[in-house]
Protein backbone atom coordinates (compact mmCIF):
# COMPACT_ATOMS: atom_id res chain seq x y z
CA UNK A 1 0.00 0.00 0.00
CA UNK A 2 1.68 3.14 -1.24
CA UNK A 3 -0.76 5.61 0.34
CA UNK A 4 -2.09 4.43 3.68
CA UNK A 5 -4.56 7.06 4.88
CA UNK A 6 -6.76 4.94 7.17
CA UNK A 7 -6.25 1.22 6.51
CA UNK A 8 -3.59 0.16 9.04
CA UNK A 9 -1.96 2.05 11.89
CA UNK A 10 1.47 1.12 13.23
CA UNK A 11 2.34 0.86 16.94
CA UNK A 12 2.63 4.67 17.10
CA UNK A 13 -0.87 5.14 15.59
CA UNK A 14 0.65 6.43 12.33
CA UNK A 15 -0.68 5.47 8.92
CA UNK A 16 2.49 4.74 6.97
CA UNK A 17 3.03 3.00 3.63
CA UNK A 18 3.22 -0.76 4.12
CA UNK A 19 4.43 -3.91 2.40
CA UNK A 20 3.26 -7.42 3.20
CA UNK A 21 5.34 -10.57 2.75
CA UNK A 22 3.70 -14.01 2.57
CA UNK A 23 5.51 -17.26 3.33
CA UNK A 24 4.00 -20.08 1.29
CA UNK A 25 6.32 -22.70 2.82
CA UNK A 26 5.79 -24.92 5.86
CA UNK A 27 8.84 -23.48 7.68
CA UNK A 28 9.50 -20.06 9.18
CA UNK A 29 11.71 -17.80 7.07
CA UNK A 30 14.28 -15.81 9.04
CA UNK A 31 15.13 -12.58 7.22
CA UNK A 32 18.51 -11.93 8.90
CA UNK A 33 20.37 -12.26 5.57
CA UNK A 34 17.88 -10.27 3.47
CA UNK A 35 17.35 -6.63 2.55
CA UNK A 36 14.48 -4.56 1.21
CA UNK A 37 14.48 -1.57 -1.15
CA UNK A 38 12.16 0.49 -3.26
CA UNK A 39 12.99 1.87 -6.69
CA UNK A 40 14.73 4.96 -5.34
CA UNK A 41 16.51 3.68 -2.21
CA UNK A 42 19.55 1.63 -1.37
CA UNK A 43 18.81 -1.81 0.10
CA UNK A 44 18.26 -1.77 3.87
CA UNK A 45 18.81 -4.88 5.97
CA UNK A 46 16.12 -6.46 8.09
CA UNK A 47 16.68 -6.35 11.84
CA UNK A 48 18.10 -9.62 13.21
CA UNK A 49 15.30 -11.97 14.25
CA UNK A 50 12.59 -10.80 11.84
CA UNK A 51 10.59 -13.86 10.76
CA UNK A 52 7.85 -14.53 8.23
CA UNK A 53 6.01 -17.41 9.90
CA UNK A 54 5.26 -20.64 8.03
CA UNK A 55 2.12 -20.10 5.97
CA UNK A 56 1.89 -16.60 7.44
CA UNK A 57 2.27 -12.92 6.79
CA UNK A 58 4.58 -10.10 7.84
CA UNK A 59 3.58 -6.44 7.48
CA UNK A 60 6.48 -4.02 7.05
CA UNK A 61 6.13 -0.25 7.27
CA UNK A 62 7.94 2.02 4.79
CA UNK A 63 8.05 5.34 6.60
CA UNK A 64 11.60 6.75 6.51
CA UNK A 65 12.14 5.34 10.04
CA UNK A 66 15.88 4.92 10.58
CA UNK A 67 15.72 2.76 13.73
CA UNK A 68 14.22 -0.29 11.99
CA UNK A 69 11.22 -0.70 14.27
CA UNK A 70 10.94 -4.08 16.01
CA UNK A 71 11.15 -7.69 14.90
CA UNK A 72 7.34 -7.89 15.14
CA UNK A 73 6.83 -4.57 13.31
CA UNK A 74 9.75 -3.74 11.00
CA UNK A 75 10.10 -0.18 9.65
CA UNK A 76 12.28 0.81 6.70
CA UNK A 77 14.04 4.06 5.78
CA UNK A 78 12.09 4.84 2.62
CA UNK A 79 8.57 5.68 1.50
CA UNK A 80 6.70 4.31 -1.50
CA UNK A 81 5.53 6.44 -4.43
CA UNK A 82 1.75 6.37 -4.78
CA UNK A 83 1.55 8.88 -7.62
CA UNK A 84 4.15 7.24 -9.86
CA UNK A 85 4.12 3.65 -8.67
CA UNK A 86 7.20 1.96 -7.29
CA UNK A 87 9.29 -1.20 -7.40
CA UNK A 88 9.84 -3.22 -4.23
CA UNK A 89 12.82 -5.57 -4.13
CA UNK A 90 13.85 -8.26 -1.65
CA UNK A 91 17.50 -9.34 -2.00
CA UNK A 92 19.70 -11.93 -0.28
CA UNK A 93 23.03 -11.24 1.44
CA UNK A 94 24.90 -11.48 -1.88
CA UNK A 95 22.60 -8.88 -3.46
CA UNK A 96 20.71 -11.40 -5.59
CA UNK A 97 17.08 -10.42 -6.14
CA UNK A 98 14.83 -12.97 -4.44
CA UNK A 99 11.55 -11.21 -5.27
CA UNK A 100 10.58 -8.00 -7.01
CA UNK A 101 7.19 -6.39 -7.52
CA UNK A 102 6.36 -3.42 -9.73
CA UNK A 103 3.50 -1.56 -8.06
CA UNK A 104 1.40 0.77 -10.24
CA UNK A 105 0.21 4.22 -9.18
CA UNK A 106 -2.47 3.74 -6.52
CA UNK A 107 -5.16 5.79 -4.80
CA UNK A 108 -5.21 6.10 -1.01
CA UNK A 109 -6.11 2.95 0.95
CA UNK A 110 -5.89 0.71 -2.13
CA UNK A 111 -3.22 -1.99 -2.27
CA UNK A 112 -1.56 -4.07 -4.96
CA UNK A 113 -0.74 -7.73 -4.49
CA UNK A 114 -1.21 -11.36 -5.39
CA UNK A 115 -4.84 -12.22 -6.00
CA UNK A 116 -4.15 -15.61 -4.37
CA UNK A 117 -1.57 -15.95 -1.58
CA UNK A 118 1.81 -16.63 -3.16
CA UNK A 119 0.32 -16.63 -6.65
CA UNK A 120 1.90 -15.15 -9.76
CA UNK A 121 -1.11 -13.01 -10.68
CA UNK A 122 -1.23 -9.59 -9.04
CA UNK A 123 -3.86 -6.90 -9.22
CA UNK A 124 -5.16 -3.78 -7.51
CA UNK A 125 -6.98 -4.75 -4.32
CA UNK A 126 -9.72 -2.31 -3.31
CA UNK A 127 -10.20 -4.04 0.06
CA UNK A 128 -6.73 -4.47 1.59
CA UNK A 129 -6.24 -7.31 4.08
CA UNK A 130 -2.95 -6.70 5.92
CA UNK A 131 -1.91 -9.81 7.86
CA UNK A 132 -4.54 -12.00 6.18
CA UNK A 133 -5.29 -13.67 2.85
CA UNK A 134 -6.06 -11.39 -0.07
CA UNK A 135 -9.65 -11.24 -1.22
CA UNK A 136 -8.83 -11.14 -4.96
Amino acid sequence: MTSNATSLADKDAQFDDWIELFNLTSADIVLDEFSLADGSSSPAAFLPGVIVPAGGFLVIFADDDLDGGTTAEPHFPFKLSAANGDTITVADAAGNIVDEVAVPALAADVSFGSTADGGATADILAAPTPGASNGG
